[in-house]
């Protein structure tokens, strides 16, 4: 067989790498090309498609290249007479096509872009959704005529049909002629009038409700795909519910201190708790140890209340008001874990200035510190963000700003900081802006054009609530540093509260569900959205800091909560356990 030419298929995931493959049986080109920003997923799945060329019989060359957010790789494509393109965020279970527009957006325009540049005679083909959007934008940023841009659309919908009417009828499906027609989302026409079976009207063979149906779970029919792959993802599945027992208790639970959890924070498979009944002191407990040391109090004369920690391998960081929730009455010690030695290091006891704490963060050996003052024109506030690095026993003034607004929140992790900004509990006000500062150059980034509060950051990922800091968050956006990707994620409850990220999992309570006295704990996977619900009402338990960590959810469960002897519990249960325990919320819907 004589074989000639180049197509291209940009992305390598589930249809991307099939279309290579399938490409590659056909034998009719000479090279496939394979690309993915996800370094070396495209050449290991070059290589094996490669590999198995003699066994299918072909000899149709696969190449794998990998590409940057500055196109570099994109030379792979040079001279493809057909370039498909499949990169974009997939939909995740609930997501319409439309949700994915201004993700897709931005990677369809740099696609389009390399086209152009490398490939101006390509014919292309776009999968990516929303497919109508997307392949117009394809066309206005390659410039290419019309008849060369196409969207795959109406013959996977087309397909989706006769598959539907064929099983419906138990016939073979090449008996089957359908048609659809409009857009390739929720307003698409599966058109029952033009169908026939053999010649035959389909209104002779079905009933208008039968084929009703049809029409629906046609116009549903990716929805219904995405919902299954998800069910079978590993460790996935449907969103679940875990009712809390005694015997889970007895299991993955630890005493504590007598009273409810002030501060509970993990690390190093090491429990550290403040708690009400003793808020001037903070304990550890080694997990799967009863045997618990306080090593650490506030300092002083007057002691003060621990208000916050923050905890890594190295350091625990007490954030101490001289009295219960007095903002303006501050200090910050910090305890090496190594060596025991605790220091204080700054306090605003004396000042005479009005700096008021509001957040702060650590990350290594350097703890973030957010404080406001009123300035001069009091309507204005000055925002300041200071570097401590504890290692060296230095400080810095990262970032100084005098606004009607001021810094709200911080999050960090790897190179960025991420602050939100709050207008003073306006709630007329609009969400604010998001800023990014990046601790390498020392300088602000328009990083990502996002509003909102409640930021958190893990790893190569970032989150935040696109509602107002008074607000309380429906959906939070996730955003991956790595791929460039973000997607929506809903949140259960009325009044969510206690958020954490980590892992690829947020957690946080709702203290409406299901009742105020014993919230559910929720548990999201960022990779696939599956949720589950803890719940602890039959024993009534008040769960508090639920997060993951090490591969487990910890939290804290209070008995009695309102007694000044509550007793305390430190749980930590491994993610499987939990997976293994829960039970389906309800049966998966044939079609969203």
């Amino acid at each position: 067989m004589s074989r000639s030419g180049k197509v291209s298929v940009i992305g390598a995931g589930f249809y991307g790498s099939t279309t290579a493959l399938r490409l590659a049986q056909y034998d009719i080109f000479e090279t496939v090309v394979l690309t993915d920003v996800i370094e070396g997923k495209p050449e290991g799945l070059a290589l094996d498609l490669n590999q198995s060329r003699w066994i299918e019989g072909f000899e149709t060359k696969v190449i794998g290249q990998t590409t940057g957010p500055s196109g570099e790789g994109y030379e792979a494509i040079q001279g493809s007479e057909i370039v498909v393109i499949t990169a974009g965020l997939p939909r995740k279970p609930g997501m319409s096509r439309m949700d994915l527009i201004e993700t897709n957006a931005k990677i369809m325009r740099a696609v389009a872009e390399n086209i152009a540049k490398h490939a101006p005679e390509a014919i292309v083909i776009n999968v990516a959704n929303p497919l109508d959007e997307m392949t117009a934008l394809a066309q206005i940023v390659t410039g290419f005529p019309h008849h060369r841009v196409i969207g795959q659309a109406g013959m996977l919908d087309t397909a989706r049909f006769t598959h539907f009417v064929a099983e419906k009828l138990g016939v073979p499906v090449a008996s089957v002629t359908t048609l659809t027609l409009g857009s390739h989302g929720d307003t698409m026409v599966p058109v029952a009038s033009a169908c026939a079976v053999d010649g035959k009207p389909l209104s002779d063979l079905l009933s208008a409700d039968e084929i009703e149906e049809l029409v629906v779970r046609t116009r549903n029919g990716g929805a219904e795909v995405v919902a299954l792959l998800r069910a079978a993802l590993p460790g996935a599945g449907r969103d679940a519910l875990l009712e809390w027992t005694d015997a889970l208790s007895d299991a993955y639970c630890q005493p504590a201190n007598p009273g409810s959890f002030s501060s509970l924070a993990y690390a190093s498979g090491a429990f550290y708790s403040v708690q009400s009944n003793d808020p001037r002191s903070v304990w550890r407990l080694l997990a799967g140890e009863a045997e618990r040391e306080k090593i650490a109090e506030s300092a002083g004369e007057d002691g003060g209340v621990i208000e916050a920690l923050r905890v890594n391998d190295q350091w625990m960081v007490m954030l101490i008001f001289d009295h219960p929730m007095h903002v303006q009455g501050w200090r910050v010690e910090v305890l090496n874990l190594n060596t025991n030695e605790q220091r204080r290091l700054t306090d605003n006891i004396e000042a005479a200035e009005n700096i008021i704490y509001h957040d702060m963060e650590l990350q290594g050996d350097a703890l973030y510190f957010l404080t406001y003052a009123p300035s001069e024109e009091r309507a204005k506030q000055l925002s300041t963000i200071t570097a401590f690095n504890l290692a060296q026993a230095t400080q810095e003034e990262l970032l100084s700003l005098e606004s009607d607004r001021f810094y709200h929140q911080l999050a960090v992790s790897g190179r960025y900081l991420m602050i939100s900004q709050s207008d003073g509990g306006k709630a007329s006000r609009e969400p604010l802006p998001i800023v990014f500062y990046n601790l390498e150059t020392g300088q602000l980034e328009d990083l990502m054009e996002i509003s909102g509060s409640y930021p958190l950051m893990d790893s190569a990922l970032a989150a935040w609530s696109e509602q107002g800091p008074n607000k309380p968050p429906k959906v939070f956006k996730i955003f991956d540093f790595k791929s460039g990707l973000s997607w929506p994620l809903a949140i259960e409850g009325e009044k969510p509260s206690h958020f954490d990220l980590s892992a690829k999992y947020l957690t946080w309570i709702d203290p409406s569900v299901p009742t105020s006295a014993f919230p559910a704990v929720y548990l999201m996977s960022l990779d696939d959205g599956r949720r589950l619900t803890l719940s602890l009402e039959k024993l009534e338990l008040m769960p508090q800091f639920p997060q993951v960590r090490d591969g487990k959810l910890i939290l804290g469960l209070v008995e009695d909560i309102y007694s000044a002897d509550a007793s305390g519990m430190i749980c930590a249960i491994p993610l499987e356990d939990l997976q293994a325990l829960s039970q389906p919320i309800s049966e998966p819907a044939s079609a969203p």
